[in-house]
């Protein structure tokens, strides 16, 4: 299966690589379908580019890069939704973003109130809004 990404160019895709989430992720509730990429050899930042919409496509990482951990209790819907049996089977990444640049600044940011939870056996995720942290982790650019 082949697919477009405005960031990634044409790439050719196992369809049983394909991660669902049933209910989209915050704000996005209409995309369901996503393939996370990385560089090859490179597995610190990945890419979870939406098969919906070419033009989507958002930065990655495991929170233990930043120094971060969760512990996060899932109710039975979520469990439900993941297809979850094992919870070494799940993975939880975070959303990276950058702001608008200002002057000088290469800020990259962590959403930590929405981490993504993902069932890597059954190929399902959800985001999980989460009321705390209270704060975003900001990192600066080496």
């Amino acid at each position: 299966m082949k697919i477009h990404s405005e960031f990634l160019g044409t790439q050719e895709i196992d369809p049983d690589s394909i991660i669902h989430f049933p209910s989209g992720l915050a704000g996005l509730e209409d995309r369901h379908d996503f393939k996370l990429f990385h560089e090859a050899g490179k597995t610190t930042v990945f890419w979870l580019q939406s098969l919906d919409d070419d033009a989507l496509s958002f930065s990655i990482c495991a929170p233990e890069q930043l120094s971060v951990s969760y512990e996060i209790r899932l109710g039975d819907e979520e469990c439900e939704a993941l297809q979850l049996a094992r919870p070494e089977d799940v993975a939880i990444l975070l959303i990276l973003n950058r702001p608008e640049p200002e002057e000088g600044s290469a800020d990259v940011r962590a959403n930590l109130h929405g981490p993504l939870i993902i069932n890597l056996a059954a190929r399902r995720g959800i985001q999980k809004v989460l009321v705390k942290p209270e704060r975003q982790l900001l990192l600066r650019a080496l």
